[in-house]
């Protein structure tokens, strides 16, 4: 789960669309407070990626 760098709240990932130079795009919220972003979809998959393996390489570690 990811957290609002403005009021630490949950965040949410609403619908895709494609804007008009064709750019998937998708909107993210709060559930806490009225923030939110628009960002490009494809560097939104790749920061959740690189998190989720952040996460996985630190369980792996203090496994060890």
């Amino acid at each position: 789960m990811m957290y609002c760098k403005n009021c630490s709240g949950k965040l949410y990932e609403e619908e895709i669309w494609f804007d008009e130079n064709g750019l998937k795009m998708q909107e993210i919220g709060c559930y806490q407070c009225p923030k939110r972003i628009q960002v490009e979809y494809k560097e939104w998959v790749v920061l959740k990626r690189k998190i989720q393996n952040a996460i996985i390489k630190s369980n792996v570690k203090s496994k060890n």
